[in-house]
């Protein structure tokens, strides 16, 4: 039960870090004037990611809201696969290569 609660802390870890360095490559890349396709897209995928991420916050403010979102998110998933969670929770998240690309430029500055 332990190495369980331990590997659903670490999951929900990894995945807000996700989240957070998308959203910060998000931000550099809406001031960026001219964007290139692979950038669009990324955007494109955040915006998604944001709204899912403000829809989740308001269902789980509620009463019971945890279990309903649950309870909705595994619905949509069987209906239609459609993800509620954000892209950082899937299974296979990782950075997405935008991001890996601009840690990359860091190190090398």
């Amino acid at each position: 039960m332990k190495n369980k609660i331990e590997e659903i802390f670490k999951k929900i870890k990894e995945g807000s870090y996700i989240e957070y360095e998308e959203t910060k490559l998000l931000i550099k890349l809406l001031a960026k004037k001219d964007k290139k396709e692979e950038e669009r897209k990324f955007i494109r995928e955040q915006l998604r990611d944001l709204v899912r991420m403000g829809f989740g916050g308001a269902v789980t403010a509620l009463p019971f809201g945890s279990v309903i979102f649950l309870a909705i998110a595994k619905a949509l998933k069987k209906a239609g696969d459609i993800e509620l969670l954000p892209s950082g929770f899937v299974e296979e998240a990782d950075l997405h290569e935008l991001v890996k690309k601009d840690k990359d430029k860091k190190k090398d500055s």
